[in-house]
């Protein structure tokens, strides 16, 4: 499982803490098979799209659930301090 997320830290977009992925059969429970965090350092003011690939064992379901952890408060070094940050992402790309 694939998402990418932009950032762009002058423009208060940062990437999340960390995406989860969620299968289930019934829509109603489900497991988590994967997570990934990242180390980007948005202090750089690089602007940059970055993947965030999940890679799991073979499972089947019939639900998939993506969990993106938005960075919450723009940090104190952020001209934005203490404002909500943007998440950016894309498509949900799954490989079998």
């Amino acid at each position: 499982v694939r998402v990418n997320a932009l950032a762009m830290a002058n423009r208060w977009i940062f990437l999340p803490d960390e995406v989860q992925v969620f299968i289930s059969s019934d829509g109603e429970n489900f497991g988590l098979i994967g997570s990934k965090s990242h180390s980007f350092n948005h202090q750089t003011g690089e602007n940059q799209i970055v993947p965030f690939i999940i890679n799991t064992e073979s499972v089947s379901g019939r639900y998939l659930k993506v969990v993106g952890k938005n960075a919450g408060m723009l940090p104190d070094w952020h001209k934005g301090a203490g404002n909500p940050a943007w998440l950016f992402v894309d498509e949900v790309v799954i490989e079998e």
